[in-house]
């Protein structure tokens, strides 16, 4: 049975790292939009007067590519809007989705990050993901409100 993983600008991390490994296994197809970049594993430290920064403390490295997805993401096999994805997924599985079943699964406004509540926006969240080479892949905010 085949597999399929889909993608959005938000899939981070630990889903990043799924999509990345059966990519590169061949033991899947990646639909959707390219991830968010975020593969080192590392953790939040304060450095006095309530500032915080996100220090790496690991390299994510697959055996297979000897690299990784940090700041570049998962580039999918099936580039499309992460809205298309499933129907997307399912029309290549020989499957006519109902338009309420794709409505149902697919990305709503809810599930994107909210803007950040602070007045520097996306800037004071960048001490919290200095790996991150560009703020515009900063797909979480600590002080987001949804």
């Amino acid at each position: 049975m085949p597999a399929y993983v889909l993608t959005s600008g938000n899939t981070f991390s630990g889903g990043e790292e799924l999509a990345y490994d059966l990519q590169t296994l061949k033991l899947g197809t990646v639909v959707g939009e390219v991830t968010g970049g975020g593969a080192n594993p590392g953790e939040r430290v304060s450095i006095g007067h309530g500032v915080m920064a996100f220090i790496p403390a690991g390299r994510a490295e697959s055996p297979v590519t000897g690299s990784n997805w940090e700041g570049r993401g998962v580039q999918p096999d099936l580039k499309v809007p992460a809205a298309d994805a499933l129907a997307t997924t399912l029309r290549r599985l020989g499957q006519a989705p109902a338009a309420a079943t794709i409505e149902a699964a697919s990305p709503s406004r809810s599930s994107r990050p909210g803007p950040c509540r602070f007045r520097a926006g996306r800037r004071c969240c960048a001490a919290f993901w200095p790996a991150v080479p560009r703020p515009s892949l900063i797909t979480r905010c600590c002080h987001r409100t949804s």
